[in-house]
């Protein structure tokens, strides 16, 4: 046993501890000994190497797998996530595993410091110890324990780190599955609600965030000058919403300087120390002169929809200021909960409502946080700032949810929740932009500008390094509906126009090709900046660029996209576009659509005769055939079940509540799970629409929709059923691919044309993939987009999906009408 640090006694596990609530060729779909239930593992934290006894923060982490440096474990400036003072601290995580398969498995921590592990079958008390080590230093320590497949165990584990910086990792392996960090057993992303007035995700703990800009004290709606920040310089209202629902409870007012407050709207009644003053809380009143703070309460007692608007009069920014002089800093901090006489402490970023329906996730999708449809930004001085007001900012120019939220405190909310994020650039973004992106994802920002490197005390903390980003350019940038899908058709015809350009780098000349290849082009130099300022050992680990088309390669918006990456950047079609050719998984981790399921009729009378009509089937199928052929992941970016969609009656809407929505949400997603998807995301947050989980707003999460999350997350990943099960042989007609003609036939004739498939093999072992072609040589043969020969190709595949490409690399081409893939000795 090693020692140092801390004795083995006080490394051994408390077994009373509480679970909490709640050669051989890869694959894009590896064989996954499944993992950690209900979005991730619950992470409590404190200063010191005592242990945990009263933990500073809990989370719940999507994945141990960390690396620690001087700005500690937290990464967030809410207080108590604040940890770039602490010198050490101790960590405990508690979870529960799934494994798919019957056999011992190998359990792995690495690690810096003080570590212990123990595991029991869930539901019995008596744990068993896998690793006690007291030691100090980089290392490895393994240790076994046969699972049965289906069956639930629970993990405990406790953390020393004695210094500044550290690392720790869990990760497992078995005779059948190769060795990785214990992931999300079924990985299920949300996509976050919007930063709008009243808005129902209710994201931000303080409602000035979420607020109107500041508007003249006798009009809302009228401007009045404001310094930097946004604070008013001057006598002004504020409108928090318009038609907030649920907002009932007791808010905590505090600003720096002196003001009379006014509830224009009547909604609710000031107080301080215990005095109500109604709607008008009087100059002074609450106010300190030593601090230059004043502090009130103000409660509202209605829950129904309404509007909130204050007002700030006789206003001094500090004691010795002239009347009129406005206020800065205010902060309304939200109640706990609806009706709740506590509100969120000052200081606090995010409700605790919205992090407690985040933790049952794997990733967060920013897409409508960051306002990203009709989003003009192109320069870094374009973006809001977290020290802004509000971080509600309407633009002309911009879409309806104004110029989107900051980067910090999207960093912020996964750090605090421990989740992936999935972020979308904006469709005007600069280069230098994308670049001072990834610079403040990798160090932080001091909240103007990123840092280049680590900082041992950041003003706002990088992305904490457990977690991963995926990264698309825009949203559906081929919807028409969306402004961006006009920007980019202009900026790929003006691209072209200028001369030179790989867009037409075959002398297409028709613009809804270079339109179409731009964004792939987009999305391949965002993932190349990333790179720059990540490296590679980040891409597709931490990195993961996803390339994003309408649904099942619609209008060809997959197809266009993937073979130019190829054909150029790849130099596929037999000429040297480039210096330096890579594979398209190389500038990209996944690719996908859209997943949106519905009733096939939905006007019937009665909600048992809507969801007895069936339902559609996702174009998942289709867009994992496309994804596995160049090596990537199947990724959806927004769908799931619903009712009425966007033009929806009253009454089809209401059927999203109805509790048959449980087994239809389930079929959803196990459909996705079922034709291929690797991780869906799920729309939308919150809101009594068609989209919503929690509905109508985030406080009600027990909905049929999350009930079916929360039973989905807490098992074993459903089986992909679509694939053809190796040994097999699959005609031409069920393949992905281009061709001379522009769609798959029994032809590849130009240099680089080819047909993609998709196989599945159970058991890892000896195969030869093979065809029918006419000429052989023609074809070259890649797996999972690595090439492995030409004509036919034996050697060892793994379990899990493959992806099979058949391309041609002569003049003149080949036919072929079949992939016959065959157990080899």
């Amino acid at each position: 046993m090693r020692t140092g640090g801390v004795t083995a006694g006080t490394l051994l596990l408390s077994l009373g501890l509480s679970l909490g609530v709640g050669g051989t060729l890869g694959s894009p779909s590896q064989a996954h000994a499944q993992g950690v239930v209900w979005g991730g593992f619950i992470g409590q934290y404190q200063s010191g190497t005592a242990g945990v006894t009263q933990p500073a923060f809990q989370r719940r982490d999507a994945r141990i797998d960390f690396t620690w440096n001087a700005a500690g474990p937290g990464g967030s400036t809410s207080p108590e996530f604040s940890t770039a003072a602490w010198s050490n601290f101790s960590a405990s995580w508690t979870g529960q595993i799934i494994a798919t398969t019957s056999e011992t498995y190998s359990f792995r921590v690495q690690s810096s410091d003080s570590v212990s592990l123990a595991i029991r079958p869930t539901g019995s008390s008596a744990w068993t110890t896998l690793v006690t080590d007291g030691a100090s230093g980089a290392r490895t320590d393994t240790a076994s324990f046969a699972l049965t497949a289906g069956k639930s165990y629970d993990i405990a584990m406790h953390y020393f780190q004695h210094g500044r910086s550290g690392s720790l990792r869990l990760g497992w392996s078995s005779p059948t599955v190769p060795f990785q960090v214990i992931e999300a057993a079924t990985p299920l992303g949300i996509n976050s609600a919007a930063v709008l007035p009243g808005e129902p995700g209710n994201i931000f703990a303080d409602v000035v965030k979420q607020a109107k800009p500041f508007g003249a004290y006798s009009n809302s709606a009228a401007v009045v000058a404001t310094d930097a920040n946004g604070w008013p310089l001057a006598d002004a209202s504020l409108a928090l919403w318009s038609s907030g629902r649920e907002m009932n409870g007791t808010y905590q007012v505090t600003f720096n300087g002196a003001a009379k407050l006014v509830d224009w709207t009547g909604l609710g009644s000031f107080s301080v120390g215990g005095v109500s003053y109604g709607a008008t809380l009087p100059f002074g009143v609450g106010y300190n002169a030593g601090t230059n703070v004043t502090t009130a309460e103000w409660t509202v007692s209605n829950a129904a929809p309404a509007a909130a608007t204050l007002g700030f009069a006789e206003t001094r920014r500090t004691a010795t200021s002239a009347t009129g002089s406005g206020i800065t800093n205010l902060r309304i901090m939200r109640p706990l909960a609806p009706g709740s006489a506590t509100p969120h402490a000052v200081g606090e970023l995010f409700s605790a409502e919205y992090k407690s329906f985040l933790s049952y996730f794997t990733g967060i999708r920013f897409m409508d946080y960051l306002a990203t449809n009709g989003n003009r930004q192109v320069n870094w001085s374009d973006r809001v700032k977290p020290t802004d007001a509000t971080q509600y900012q309407p633009k002309g120019g911009y879409g309806w949810q104004g110029k989107g939220a900051s980067w910090e405190d999207l960093v912020a909310l996964a750090n605090e929740t421990g989740k992936d994020v999935w972020i979308n650039i904006p469709v005007y973004a600069s280069d230098d932009y994308v670049t001072k992106l990834a610079e403040l994802l990798a160090y932080g920002s001091d909240g103007a500008t990123p840092y280049t490197g680590r900082q041992s005390s950041p003003a706002y903390p990088p992305l904490n390094s457990n977690l991963k980003v995926y990264i698309e350019y825009s949203n559906e940038v081929w919807n028409t509906s969306f402004p961006q899908y006009n920007s980019n058709v202009a900026l790929a015809e003006a691209e072209v126009a200028a001369g030179n350009s790989p867009l037409d780098y075959d002398k297409n000349g028709r613009s809804f090709v270079w339109e179409r290849r731009r964004v792939a082009k987009r999305i391949m130099e965002v993932s190349n900046l990333f790179r720059a300022v990540w490296g590679d050992a980040a891409m597709m680990t931490q990195i993961r660029p996803v390339f994003e088309w309408q649904y099942g390669n619609m209008n060809e918006t997959a197809a266009v996209g993937l073979d130019f990456l190829d054909s150029f950047y790849n130099n596929a079609d037999g000429v040297q576009h480039v210096a330096n050719p890579h594979p398209v998984n190389y500038f990209l981790y996944g690719g996908g659509g859209g997943w949106y399921v519905a009733p096939i009729h939905q006007g019937l009378g009665t909600a048992a005769a809507v969801f007895a009509s069936g339902q559609n089937v996702p174009s998942t199928g289709s867009d994992a055939l496309w994804a596995n052929a160049f090596g990537l992941k199947a990724m959806g970016y927004e769908g799931g079940f619903e009712v009425g969609g966007d033009t929806g009656t009253a009454s089809e809407v209401a059927l999203n509540l109805d509790p048959g929505v449980l087994g239809q949400a389930t079929q959803a997603l196990n459909a996705f799970f079922h034709l291929g998807g690797t991780m869906p995301f799920i729309f939308n947050a919150a809101g009594a629409t068609a989209y919503g989980v929690a509905n109508p707003t985030i406080n009600e999460q027990n909905t049929p929709k999350m009930q079916a999350i929360l039973a989905l997350g807490s098992n074993a990943r459903p089986l992909q059923q679509i694939a053809c099960h190796a040994p097999c042989t699959i005609p031409y007609q069920g393949t992905s691919g281009v061709t001379s003609s522009g769609y798959v036939t029994n032809a590849i004739a130009k240099v680089g044309d080819y047909m993609g498939f998709s196989i599945s093999v159970a058991t890892p072992g000896n195969f030869t993939v093979a065809s029918d072609a006419a000429r052989p040589t023609a074809v070259r043969i890649l797996i999972d987009n690595v090439p492995v020969g030409t004509g036919t190709w034996t050697g060892t595949l793994s379990s899990g999906v493959h992806g099979i490409r058949l391309q041609n690399v002569l003049a003149g081409g080949t036919t072929l009408t079949k992939l016959v893939v065959t157990q080899a000795k």
